[in-house]
């Protein structure tokens, strides 16, 4: 079962991460890339975040992702990782079930390295609605 430790490993992971991106598909190459999924077009207000970590970092595990939630409005963050690079999400992150704000474990595997795979932002209701998406692509 997560802690509220979790909340404050994302925050401090959020604090070090470099190559802040947004788009609707853009690339992260950094270490430790923060990936916004944002509210509005003008990128005032997040939903939440996919934090895709490269390379292991101290406790941090390599080829990973973590999600993290800070808005308190019934929704929660869904973030899924290409690892078969078939244009499908098969390693997931979630904050479902867990009030904002709050972060996920990191969900990690080995990847093959040099490559580029994709990681999709979901905000899901709790009616099981999507309310917004966002892919990014990523190098291992």
């Amino acid at each position: 079962m997560p802690h509220k430790g979790n909340a404050a490993r994302g925050i401090a992971v959020l604090a070090c991460t470099l190559g802040l991106v947004f788009g609707t598909q853009q690339s992260a190459t950094a270490a430790a890339s923060r990936l916004s999924l944002w509210t509005n077009d003008s990128r005032t207000e997040e939903f939440g975040i996919g934090i895709w970590n490269d390379d292991p970092h101290g406790s941090q595990p390599g080829d990973s992702i973590m999600a993290c939630d800070f808005r308190s409005d019934k929704k929660y963050i869904l973030v899924g990782l290409d690892t078969d690079q078939n244009g499908k999400a098969d390693r997931f992150a979630t904050t479902q079930g867990n009030n904002a704000p709050y972060c996920s474990d990191w969900k990690s595997g080995d990847l093959k390295e040099n490559e580029r795979y994709s990681v999709w932002i979901w905000s899901m209701g709790s009616d099981g609605l999507n309310y917004g998406t966002i892919v990014y692509s990523v190098n291992s």
